[in-house]
């Protein structure tokens, strides 16, 4: 498809059609889209925490009653002042906050380092490794278990919640339902 213009030159009278594209425009613009997909894809990756959603959408239809003696999955409350650990309400343990630098319950040594402490507890910290044994304990009746379920309080710092599911992915729950206290 050509276009013929009057008073053209070149061949049979035809206008030459040399034309520059400038490409440095294009060329920066990719350039600047590729680095910003290259960040974003490095952060997507380091950002990730896989957790299930405690509700099933599609629950199993079956005839079969429920297993008697199936126990409810570890849960783990943190509150305010301690820590709830216990498969039922009634079996539930309190551990209760401890004075920084102070021995732990569990293995005599001090629970946890200054730089471990919540600055909310205003001088006190949660007992990790009295959690620790209470997790390998209750993991003794259920020794399969692959699920936990870690609820907070309002007002619990945000990295509680983290170190609880690191212990608990240490430990060999590879499956964490994050939930809300029940009231």
């Amino acid at each position: 498809m050509g276009v013929s213009l009057p008073g053209g030159g070149g061949k049979g009278g035809r206008k030459g059609l040399n034309v520059n594209v400038n490409l440095v425009p294009f060329i920066d613009l990719l350039s600047a889209l590729i680095s910003f997909l290259i960040m974003t894809a490095v952060w997507n990756q380091t950002n990730l925490i896989e957790v299930e959603q405690g509700v099933n959408p599609n629950p199993p239809e079956s005839d079969k009653p429920p297993d008697p003696d199936d126990k409810p999955p570890i849960g783990i409350e943190i509150q305010k002042d301690g820590i709830l650990i216990g498969r039922t309400l009634p079996e539930r343990v309190q551990i209760p906050l401890v004075a920084k630098g102070a021995t732990s319950a569990a293995t005599g040594n001090p629970a946890l380092d200054e730089k471990f402490c919540t600055e909310a507890l205003q001088g006190q910290c949660y007992d990790y490794p009295k959690l620790e044994e209470l997790i390998v304990e209750k993991r003794k009746e259920k020794p399969d278990e692959e699920m936990i379920i870690i609820m907070t309080d309002d007002g619990v710092w945000y990295q509680e919640m983290i170190r609880t599911m690191d212990l608990t992915r240490k430990l060999g729950y590879p499956k964490t339902l994050l939930s809300g206290t029940p009231e």
